[in-house]
């Protein structure tokens, strides 16, 4: 997922280093998603895919390898990451920059899917209806957002705090997954299925994943106070000997799965 280019801000931007965090981002969590999406296939082979923030193309490719679909349309609001995604992904996958809170440029798609874009949107039930347009009658959409994140070692706590107070600045949500069932069921959507699974990484991984972010803060993020530059510099440190010797730590993601349909008229 990248940034919505109006009206949304994605947390990580999309300069080199938030690509290489992408990339790993997509390394640590596509077998579980890969397994759930696979679960979900059914008469969804040779189907009209439509991957929604797209980022760089990771997702994308996950959903063609799965799916084998008829037609495979990435969305993204970067035009960085779209060209990336078009150097990394030759037809029958396409990739257009757009931003997916307004009307999607295709209609009639049997499959939407999304994964850590709505943490990132201002208004998820919004964008849940712009969506729904874009579905054709008993088209479905596969949602994987964050409900919770658990960490015994405080600085992993301590971190997963001030990405919280960071999106909620911006009227973000870092566990947007526990908002989802009600703003699902604001929505033209029928909901077929909502559940949490458990997933437990290991904290190495993790930590050279929020390392990562922590490139990222500029001097805005600290003088509004979400952080002061002596902790990060001590959160910096501590990811580093945890990615270097996770000490047997895990990190445990909640993560909220939904499978919405649109029913036929």
């Amino acid at each position: 997922m990248s940034q919505n280019a109006t009206r949304d801000r994605y947390t990580f931007g999309d300069t080199d280093v938030a690509a290489h965090r992408l990339r790993l981002l997509a390394a640590v969590y596509e077998p579980s998603s890969r397994a759930w999406i696979t679960a979900r296939a059914g008469d969804l082979r040779d189907a009209r895919v439509i991957d929604l923030g797209c980022g760089p193309g990771h997702t994308t490719r996950m959903l063609g390898d799965v799916l084998a679909p008829a037609s495979l349309l990435g969305l993204d609001a970067s035009p960085r990451y779209v060209r990336a995604a078009r150097e990394a992904m030759p037809e029958p996958a396409r990739f257009e920059v757009h931003d997916v809170t307004t009307a999607l440029p295709e209609r009639d798609a049997d499959l939407l899917y999304c994964r850590f874009l709505l943490t990132h949107l201002g208004d998820p039930r919004a964008a849940l209806d712009v969506w729904y347009d874009a579905a054709r009658d008993g088209g479905a959409l596969l949602v994987e957002e964050v409900e919770e994140l658990r960490a015994t070692d405080p600085m992993l706590r301590r971190y997963y705090e001030i990405v919280a107070a960071m999106q909620a600045h911006h009227r973000q949500s870092l566990q947007v997954g526990r908002l989802l069932d009600a703003a699902a069921g604001a929505t033209r959507w029928t909901t077929v299925r909502s559940e949490t699974a458990t997933i437990a990484l290991p904290a190495s991984r993790m930590a050279m994943l929020h390392a990562l972010n922590l490139a990222t803060w500029g001097e805005a993020e600290i003088a509004r106070g979400a952080c002061e530059a002596r902790e990060v510099a001590d959160i910096a440190a501590r990811l580093r000997a945890i990615a270097e010797d996770d000490e047997g730590l895990i990190v445990e993601c909640e993560m909220r799965r939904m499978e919405l349909r649109r029913a036929p008229r």
